[in-house]
This record gives C-alpha cells, sequence and structure tokens, in this order.
C-alpha cells in the first residue's frame, strides 16, 4: 500500500526541527562553556599567565558567535595593561630623576660643607699662627724681663743655710772676702732650701763678673756658684754640661762657659733655631 505523502511530509518536519532544535542546543551549550573558560582565562590573565584556546574547528559556526566580542575583550585588556604599563614606566622615570636631582643636591651641599670646611680650616690655622706668634712674643718678653731681673744674680750651693736670714748673709760675704778674695756689695740673700742654694742679689753686673771670675778660688770645697739663669737658660745649660760629662768620658779636655763649650781646641755654641749644640761656625 503507497504511504501517505501527507504523513510522509509531517515525518520529516518533525525530523528536522528534532534535528534544528538540537543544534540550538548544543550552541547554547558551548557558548555557555566558552564562557566559563573566558571567565577562568581572565582569572588566569590577571596573574600572567593566560593562555589562549585555540577555537575547535569541528565547532567553527559555533565560534564565530562569540570570537569577535573576545578578541575586543582581549584587546581593550592588552591597552589597559599598555597604558598601566606607560604610567607605570613613567612613574619610574619620574622617581629616578626625582633620586637623581636628590643625589645631585647632596652632592652639590657636601661640596659646599667641604669648601666651607676649607676655609674654616684656613682661618684656624691663621688664627692658630697669630697665637702662636703672641705666645712667642710673649715668651720672648718675659724671658728678657726674668734676665733683667736676674742679670747681677748669682746661684751659690753647698753654702750652709743658718736659721737666720742675716747670719746666712754674713756666711756668703765670709765666703767672698776670706775665700774668694774679693769686695763686692752683696744686696739681698734669698734661700732656697729645698734646692740647698741661695741666690745672692749683687750691686751691678760688674759685681756678679768678679764673682765668678774668682769662684775657682774656692778650692776643693764642695761649693758651687753659677749665674742666676732663666728657665730657658736653666734647660740649654743643662744640655751643655750634659755633652760636657759625655765628652769628659770619652777622654776629652772639656772647659763650660755660658750656652758655650770647648772640647779639646774646637768650641761649641748653642743654637737657637736648632735648639741643638752646633760647633763654632757651621750653617744650621
Amino acid at each position: 500500500m503507497p504511504a501517505n505523502p501527507t504523513k510522509t511530509i509531517d515525518t520529516e518536519r518533525n525530523t528536522t526541527h528534532r534535528s534544528r532544535a538540537h543544534s540550538t542546543g548544543t550552541i547554547t551549550d558551548y557558548i555557555k562553556r566558552k564562557r566559563l573558560e573566558v571567565d577562568k582565562e581572565e582569572t588566569a590573565f590577571e596573574r600572567s599567565k593566560k593562555v589562549i584556546r585555540s577555537p575547535d574547528k569541528r565547532s567553527a559556526p559555533s565560534i564565530n558567535l562569540e570570537a569577535e566580542p573576545e578578541m575586543e575583550e582581549i584587546k581593550i585588556l592588552i591597552k589597559t595593561m599598555a597604558e598601566d604599563l606607560k604610567k607605570e614606566i613613567k612613574n619610574n622615570n619620574d622617581q629616578l630623576k626625582k633620586n637623581t636631582d636628590e643625589i645631585i643636591n647632596l652632592k652639590q651641599e657636601m661640596q659646599l660643607a667641604h669648601e666651607e670646611r676649607k676655609k674654616e680650616m684656613l682661618v684656624w690655622q691663621k688664627e692658630k699662627e697669630e697665637l702662636h706668634h703672641k705666645i712667642k712674643t710673649l715668651e720672648e718678653k718675659f724671658e728678657k724681663q726674668e734676665k733683667l731681673a736676674k742679670r747681677n744674680n748669682v746661684v751659690i750651693k753647698g753654702i750652709e743655710i743658718k736659721d737666720n736670714m742675716q747670719d746666712t748673709r754674713m756666711e756668703v760675704g765670709k765666703l767672698f772676702k776670706e775665700k774668694m778674695e774679693i769686695d763686692v756689695i752683696i744686696q739681698d740673700v734669698v734661700p732656697i732650701r729645698s734646692k740647698h742654694m741661695v741666690i745672692v742679689k749683687l750691686s751691678n753686673f760688674d759685681s756678679k763678673l768678679e764673682v765668678l771670675r774668682n769662684k775657682k778660688k774656692i778650692g776643693a770645697e764642695k761649693i758651687y756658684i753659677d749665674s742666676d739663669l732663666t728657665s730657658s737658660e736653666q734647660k740649654i745649660q743643662a744640655e751643655i754640661r750634659r755633652m760636657a760629662r759625655d765628652k769628659r768620658r770619652d777622654g776629652h779636655r772639656v772647659k763650660v762657659a755660658h750656652q758655650k763649650l770647648q772640647v779639646d781646641a774646637q768650641w761649641y755654641h748653642w743654637d737657637e733655631h736648632s735648639q741643638s749644640i752646633l760647633p763654632d761656625g757651621s750653617k744650621n
């Protein structure tokens, strides 16, 4: 029996409808899956690990529905990242310039501080030299005053110091007249018990020279007479005596005088500039 044409057509229509419905469901599911994948990819992209999945060739007609929006989103994202990177680079450049400027300013400040310190050092050095000059001038002035005050004085060591000042003065006069056979005027006698000596102030410089010329007449007695020296002269004379002892120990003939000595036939003197004892005629 021949088939019913109407029924056949309806059957074909139903089959076609089911096929289309199945196709529509497949596309919808795919779009949902793709959107889910895009969300996952966006999350991964934020960690700089985005992976772009290749479209399934078997579903090419379906991908075309979402490809353009996805590409637009990627373009926008790349553009945003590029702008952010550009801003970050600009910020880094600005910070680098700021740091560079700070370093330059710091170097300039250090240079200015160094120059200022150098100026201060020059001023300090000048003040130091001026102060040194003033001190030296005062020392020389004091030395002159001290030397003038001691000009007519002699120091006697080993003489008996009496409890009474007048008795000590008489003892000194007796030494001059009886032992040294000189007649000089004694103005004052100042005992220095800690050093077992007396300072004798004579009336004038000639009297002092006379005492010094005749002190050898004292003989073997342990009494020593010298000029009353200033502090600096005492240091110089101590150096003269030290050299004299060394030369005598070496077997030389030595004669000691004021700030000089004779070793055999050679005379030596104290040189103020070099602060040392030099042979006569030598250049310091």
